[in-house]
């Protein structure tokens, strides 16, 4: 993961803190990346199986703080930071590895709408980003609280916008890049967006860029 060489990771289905350093991944480095490092300033987990949670991490001159600490009433599993970086920088971040209906505790089955409720107090940055594994789509049209319109309807009033779909123009459920290729794990099987990142409108209006993973070095 180091070879993408991040500011800000946010990895879902990951292993906690202790398993990753018993990995050796502190140790094996990849040359020219930044150091992944394990400490609370530079790594942070939620979740209530060790091999499968959220994990976050911060690189180089970043650094994350968390805003809360029990998420035993919240969603799962999505979890809001402080993030501080060099020559000043400071933004929120709300980390989602989302369950949706699977996760009883998300009201009306919505984890990104939920926790915008539930942490909204905390977040108090004039910037905010939203980004992680949504596991929603508008492919799944559905005007229910649970569905992908709903999220976007929370977002988009905190002006935030999707800074995959305002780079390439394209329209919710019509991406040309999928970031999920499901069951089969073939090019040509099913495969979804459901990844996103939103910030806010001035970052875009700054100047942004994405790039979507290619098939072969991360699913073949």
């Amino acid at each position: 993961m180091t070879r993408l060489q991040p500011d800000i990771l946010i990895v879902s289905e990951s292993e906690d803190i202790p398993a990753l350093a018993r990995s050796g991944l502190e140790q094996d480095q990849v040359p020219g990346a930044p150091p992944l490092l394990l400490d609370s300033s530079h790594a942070a987990w939620i979740g209530n199986i060790s091999t499968k949670g959220l994990g976050v991490f911060a690189f180089d001159d970043y650094q994350l703080r968390p805003l809360h600490v029990d998420f035993t009433d919240g969603p799962i599993w999505c979890a809001p930071f402080e993030i501080t970086g060099p020559h000043g920088r400071r933004f929120d971040l709300l980390a989602v590895w989302s369950y949706n209906r699977r996760d009883k505790r998300n009201l009306g089955g919505n984890a990104v709408v939920h926790a915008l409720q539930k942490f909204g107090p905390i977040l108090r940055s004039p910037d905010l980003v939203v980004a992680g594994d949504f596991n929603s789509s508008e492919l799944w049209k559905s005007d229910k609280p649970s569905g992908f319109r709903a999220t976007n309807v929370a977002l988009t009033t905190r002006a935030l916008v999707s800074a995959y779909h305002v780079v390439t123009g394209e329209k919710f459920g019509q991406e040309s890049r999928p970031t999920h290729y499901w069951q089969t794990r073939k090019r040509d099987g099913r495969s979804y967006h459901i990844d996103y990142v939103y910030v806010p409108q001035s970052w875009i209006d700054r100047g942004v860029s994405v790039t979507c993973g290619e098939f072969d070095p991360w699913v073949k």
